[in-house]
């Protein structure tokens, strides 16, 4: 399944778990995954919960997941693109 489909739903769970056995298959991690990835966390980051906004913690989880992945395109040498930085302006700006 591709991660441009679950990114269109804000669905970074499944997407996360879609990561998770690329990881464990080793398949490539490249900066377009990094992307995808980043895109759907700021994504979620900008849904609004039953009360208006999210619950500090599932922001602070989602920040976490989208520093972890800034490590580890960084271990790689990956470099990153405008949108992925954007991506990541949006997720700390939350």
């Amino acid at each position: 399944m591709h991660t441009a489909v679950y990114k269109t739903q804000g669905a970074s769970e499944r997407v996360f778990a879609i990561y998770a056995d690329m990881k464990r298959q080793n398949l490539p991690l490249d900066a377009h995954v990094i992307g995808v990835m980043l895109a759907t966390l700021a994504e979620a980051m900008l849904i609004e919960g039953p009360t208006g906004q999210q619950d500090r913690r599932t922001r602070l989880v989602l920040m976490e997941r989208a520093t972890g992945l800034l490590k580890e395109a960084q271990d790689r040498g990956l470099s990153l693109t405008n949108t992925c930085w954007n991506s990541l302006i949006v997720c700390a700006g939350r």
